[in-house]
């Protein structure tokens, strides 16, 4: 899950930055490490996640990247938080 935090920050700095090539491929990095984490965390949390997934996928297909960032920041890393404290 650290792992996850980290590209979260990493991707949210490279769009503030307007890094966008480097934000995709830490985004594609995120989605794969999100699916992994996917299989091991508790279903209320799994259903969260997905939701997540949705509004992320959305924002990436509006070019919303700013909408994107904020995805990360508060929604996904404080579920990741959760997460973390259930375990």
């Amino acid at each position: 899950m650290k792992e996850i935090l980290e590209l979260s920050r990493e991707i949210q700095n490279e769009i503030f930055e307007y890094d966008i090539k480097n934000a995709f491929e830490n985004i594609n990095s995120l989605i794969n490490s999100l699916s992994n984490a996917l299989t091991s965390i508790p279903q209320e949390y799994a259903v969260n996640m997905n939701e997540i997934f949705n509004y992320m996928n959305i924002s990436l297909e509006n070019k919303d990247y700013l909408i994107y960032s904020d995805i990360l920041k508060y929604e996904l890393e404080p579920l990741i938080h959760k997460i973390e404290v259930c375990k």
